[in-house]
């Protein structure tokens, strides 16, 4: 008999007419690092929700070491030794380390005054044991996106966890960055904790996990040790169909040149240059703080510089986003979320909203010509929703990302700026934004893609630019593309 620390049974959670989750019954071995697989809307989302008593299920029951948690709070179920480390981690900013660790629980004398003292030395001795070394003092502000992480498996350790999730860990993490998180977990799983990692990334998951469970339209399709699976099998199985060469790239005739930029500086960026044809991909490489997200700000009008930029043989010096989008140029950012949909507008609003002024008839927006668009580029780009109504924020992550392209597209773009354009989203929805992609040069849009994932790099792009602390170390043509190549032309120094 398996020793499972906790059991689903027969788990299902509806919202309204939308089943999330269809009878779940699984356990999770202790002392293992599980993965939990599944495209963007799987469930993989709701069932953590679920763990954590965030959200009740509908129906079936939870049961963590003998004991069912649907009766309790989140913060009973966090006592029992269930905890969760989210992609973005909820913290109090302007509180300390320490503080955030035992928000909520913080120690007391007699009952009444607050014990910084007992919660520093314990906080001092758990930091030995992990050897995750904080200022316990230091402001949750002052910290990058790693320490931040750091502080969530401490606040879990620390209130005893015996299971733990980690949702996406690593997205905005680089790779020294990574390999710290994964010593931890890995430390972790020594000390008998049971983790649960969730992640769109196939490398992490087969070197890092024991087990896989895999989840596929809100229901469970099956659990097994990694070892029986290759990368392309397990890719098979989570999105149920073959994906074929998912790193889809068209050949296409590459025109003149549309964009070149000369010595571009602002605060950051010193003397980039680079050039652009029309229909052609070039990538920008780089590592995190290398100057890639500020080249896009100043394309898309959001920051000022010093320089020249020709646009089809014009001056090109966009004042503001709106100036850019005018001219044909438009962006997809990096985070989606905050910047690139309305959460609180549905489908149909977001793909028009930067297109209502050609919507409008005579002071009005014209509703049937708003409707034919949003439907247009709903079924040119197979964005699943229920109906042009259907709240954004309801959406996957791949469809909320299908609607930022969307609304972009409907504008007839020149250039588009893709801003680590696959972040957050699972291996089926990227092979259909990489197909988008390749249909867009195809037509003859010129495509700018900063990203932190080599192999997409290299797929995808026609030249590659490598960037570092904010100047430019190197270029190659599609001839010279290897990882290695790539970054050694990244490290290089003047």
């Amino acid at each position: 008999m398996a020793d499972y620390i906790i059991q689903l049974k027969d788990i299902s959670k509806n919202y309204g007419g939308i089943q999330a989750l269809k009878d779940i019954t699984l356990g999770f071995e202790r002392g293992m690092i599980h993965a939990l697989l599944g495209e963007n809307g799987a469930g993989k989302s709701t069932l953590i929700r679920s763990l954590s008593g965030v959200e009740k299920p509908t129906k079936g029951d939870i049961i963590f070491e003998g004991k069912s948690t649907l009766k309790l709070s989140p913060k009973q179920i966090h006592d029992l030794g269930i905890s969760t480390v989210y992609q973005e981690p909820m913290q109090a900013p302007h509180m300390s380390v320490l503080e955030n660790i035992y928000l909520g629980r913080m120690e007391k004398k007699g009952g009444v005054w607050i014990d910084k003292k007992k919660m520093r030395e314990k906080l001092l001795r758990l930091m030995e044991d992990t050897e995750i070394y904080l200022d316990p003092d230091t402001g949750i502000c002052k910290l990058g996106t790693a320490q931040r992480q750091m502080v969530e498996i401490l606040k879990a350790l620390s209130s005893d966890a015996k299971f733990v999730i980690f949702d996406e860990p690593t997205s905005s993490l680089t790779n020294d960055e990574t390999e710290i998180l994964f010593n931890q977990i890995k430390s972790m799983k020594k000390r008998g904790i049971t983790v649960l990692y969730i992640s769109h990334r196939m490398a992490e998951i087969f070197e890092l996990c024991d087990r896989v469970t895999i989840f596929r339209d809100g229901m469970y399709i099956e659990s097994n040790y990694l070892s029986e699976y290759t990368s392309d099998k397990l890719i098979q199985t989570m999105i149920g169909r073959e994906i074929g060469d998912w790193f889809y790239k068209k050949e296409v005739k590459i025109g003149d040149e549309i964009l070149s930029a000369e010595k571009i500086s602002t605060g950051y960026l010193k003397d980039v240059s680079f050039k652009l044809r029309k229909g052609e991909i070039i990538g920008f490489a780089g590592l995190v703080g290398a100057g890639r997200t500020e080249v896009a700000k100043v394309l898309f009008g959001l920051d000022k510089f010093t320089g020249s930029i020709m646009f089809e043989n014009e001056q090109y010096h966009p004042k503001s986003p709106r100036d850019a989008m005018n001219k044909g140029v438009v962006l997809v950012p990096e985070d989606r979320k905050i910047e690139g949909v309305v959460h609180t507008m549905n489908v149909r609003e977001n793909i028009t909203l930067p297109n209502l002024k050609a919507l409008k008839k005579v002071l009005f927006v014209g509703r049937k010509r708003e409707a034919g668009m949003g439907r247009e580029m709903m079924e040119r780009l197979k964005i699943k929703a229920s109906g042009l109504r259907q709240l954004v924020s309801n959406l996957s992550g791949g469809n909320q990302q299908k609607v930022v392209f969307a609304k972009w597209l409907a504008t007839e773009p020149k250039i588009m700026i893709l801003d680590e354009p696959t972040r957050g989203i699972d291996v089926g929805a990227k092979a259909e934004i990489y197909r988008i992609i390749s249909d867009l040069v195809e037509r003859g849009i010129s495509i700018i893609l900063m990203s932190s994932e080599m192999p997409e790099l290299i797929a995808l792009c026609d030249g590659i630019y490598t960037m570092k602390d904010g100047k430019i170390t190197g270029s190659l043509d599609r001839r010279e593309f290897s990882e290695k190549a790539i970054l050694t032309k990244i490290i290089e120094e003047d």
